[in-house]
């Protein structure tokens, strides 16, 4: 469990390395890209504790996955030069093979990205 940002920083590494053999995430780079971003979002507009999980899938794909507590659903937003922010879920949608959010039965969400393997 996450419940700050800079304990995530420290143990996003490892979780990455533990996933990044083989192929999917091809390098470590994106995988903190994409774990920062989803941390960032939940941080700034989820509630509650933040978890952050980073698997390989059934068909062997690399998932990184970020768990918050709070209601919204984020949705990438449009780009425009004069917004500061707003661009995250855009960079994961153009990293990953897919990425989406479910419900947690408990209350909030879980945001994910899948990588080929």
């Amino acid at each position: 469990m996450i419940s700050g940002l800079p304990t995530s920083r420290s143990s996003t590494p490892s979780s990455i390395r533990n996933v990044q053999p083989g192929g999917g995430i091809t390098d470590q780079y994106i995988g903190r890209l994409v774990v920062s971003e989803l941390v960032t979002n939940a941080f700034q507009h989820g509630d509650g504790q933040i978890i952050i999980r980073v698997f390989r899938n059934e068909q062997n794909d690399p998932v990184i996955e970020v768990w918050d507590q709070g209601p919204g659903v984020p949705a990438i937003q449009a780009a425009t030069p004069d917004r500061l922010g707003g661009r995250g879920l855009l960079t994961i949608a153009d990293t990953a093979v897919e990425w989406g959010t479910r419900p947690i039965a408990e209350g909030g969400k879980i945001v994910w990205a899948r990588f080929a393997a």
